[in-house]
């Protein structure tokens, strides 16, 4: 399908399409507008395809688009924006691709086998840090200093049970107001990274009894989101439940008299928003827990999430939380408690989104 404009007297690749095939193979065989402004088009030997009126209510960037796939065709595992407005895309298996504001690719590092300087190949968190250091965490390849203009990787060994390994798999990457580096692994607990030192400190769980919520201990080890909120506490998700640590006084118990605020539950994404409040997503729902009255609020598919495993959650300016899930994305319109609700049909690309830090 090509469109014909006739101020212009050219004929152009069509900006509607969006679809899983090839339409520069595809045979259209006829097509029809509908009275709400959608398209109908039959394909040879592929069925009927219908293209929404209003496909913009979200830009797409991906390999379903035939002008702007500046990402290539794998999963996007995690997004993050630096200070200067560079949109750093991580990858599984496809390394890390930079973008404009415009969705321009600026580069593309990928991971080369016989050079260990190069970029992981799948890489689950990005982070900049208050010296504009870009760090990256990998699934199979630990954590590494990326330099923005090469590419060029200084992984940094971490010291777990005695023993130096450079290939924990990193699951988040984040900074406080004392230069901490704090780093989340699938397995291996919890680091701290002192930036100006370089110290490391290892936090893990109680090998012996680690259902033993009354332990000063981590809970657990499996580490998928960590927040540090405007108090200075750090609240780390994991695969079993909710921690909140204190850092000045080592402390695991700060809410509750335990160290874990939601046991059983996995959580997937920690958000701060601007009133003070932290809502977390987990596989049951989103929570909103409030740290003056130590009260949790939960919300579930009964008040009109789209599902109730929530994989990110954002605030926007309007204070509306963004929130993806299994099956669609959601928006939480705080102030009147009402959810609004987008699919595959709206223009994202797709209805199932992945954990952590992609929202």
């Amino acid at each position: 399908m090509k469109l014909y404009d006739s101020g212009k007297n050219s004929i152009e690749e069509s900006e509607r399409i969006l679809a899983p095939f090839d339409f520069s193979k595809a045979k259209v065989h006829s097509l029809i507008e509908d009275k709400d402004g959608n398209l109908w088009l039959g394909i040879f030997q592929k069925g009927v395809l219908m293209i929404p009126d209003d496909l913009h209510k979200f830009q797409y960037y991906g390999y379903k688009s035939l002008k702007r796939n500046s990402i290539g065709s794998s999963s996007v595992m995690s997004i993050f924006r630096d200070k200067e407005g560079t949109i750093w895309v991580g990858t599984d298996n496809d390394g890390l691709y930079a973008m404009d504001e415009e969705g321009n690719t600026l580069r593309h590092f990928n991971r080369n086998p016989s050079d260990p300087t190069s970029i992981p190949g799948t890489i689950m968190t990005i982070y900049e840090d208050s010296d504009n250091r870009l760090w990256v965490g990998s699934y199979f390849h630990g954590l590494a200093q990326v330099d923005k203009r090469t590419g060029k990787c200084r992984y940094v060994p971490f010291v777990s049970s005695g023993q130096t390994t450079a290939h924990e798999k990193i699951s988040w990457i984040t900074e406080d107001s004392n230069k901490n580096l704090w780093i989340g692994t699938y397995g291996a607990g919890l680091y701290k990274l002192n930036l100006p030192t370089l110290a490391i400190t290892t936090y893990e769980s109680s090998r012996n009894d680690d259902n033993d919520w009354s332990l000063n201990l981590l809970p657990n080890d499996w580490i998928s989101c960590i927040l540090p909120d405007r108090d200075g506490l750090l609240w780390i998700g994991t695969y079993k439940g909710l921690a909140c640590l204190h850092p000045d006084t080592q402390n695991f118990i700060s809410y509750k008299g335990v160290n874990n605020l939601l046991p059983g539950r996995v959580v997937y994404h920690i958000l701060e928003a601007k009133n003070g409040t932290i809502w977390i997503g987990t596989t049951e729902g989103l929570i909103c827990f409030n740290k003056t009255t130590e009260e949790f609020r939960h919300y579930t598919t009964e008040d009109g999430l789209p599902n109730e495993v929530i994989c990110g959650i954002a605030e926007d300016d309007q204070e509306n939380l963004w929130i993806s899930t299994h099956l669609g994305l959601a928006k939480f319109v705080v102030r009147e408690g009402h959810f609004i609700n987008y699919y595959a049909g709206d223009g994202i690309q797709g209805n199932e989104f992945t954990r952590g830090g992609c929202i």
